[in-house]
Formats: C-alpha cells, sequence, structure tokens
C-alpha cells in the first residue's frame, strides 16, 4: 500500500489540487451563504489549490533542471 502511494504520490497531489479548483469554482455561483462568507470560502480555496500546485512543481522539479 506505501509503495502504492510513493508511486503515485504527483497524481494524488494533482486530483486533489483540482478538487480545490473545483470547489472554489462551485463558491463561485453558490448563493446559500452570505456574500463576506462566500468570499471568505473562495479566498481559502484558491490559496490551498495554488499551494497544492506549487507543492505539485516542487515535488516534479526537485532541483534537476533538465
Amino acid at each position: 500500500m506505501l509503495q502504492f502511494l510513493i508511486d503515485n504520490q504527483k497524481n494524488i497531489m494533482m486530483i486533489l489540487s483540482s478538487m480545490c479548483a473545483v470547489i472554489s469554482v462551485f463558491v463561485l455561483f453558490m448563493r446559500a451563504l452570505p456574500k463576506k462568507r462566500r468570499y471568505s470560502l473562495l479566498m481559502v480555496e484558491v490559496y490551498s489549490t495554488l499551494v497544492m500546485l506549487g507543492d505539485y512543481f516542487a515535488y516534479a522539479y526537485r532541483g534537476d533542471p533538465s
């Protein structure tokens, strides 16, 4: 099981960041929450997407410029 996670770590990170991006799009169209709370939730989702994508690219790069 651990080897499966090691082999597919980059794919899992991309899936999770994509899920955060989709949730942020859903938050844009949501009308159940007040505008201030909706904006806060949107910022959390956008920033988490950016952090996870940054982590993905840092892991993919790993200092190898080729």
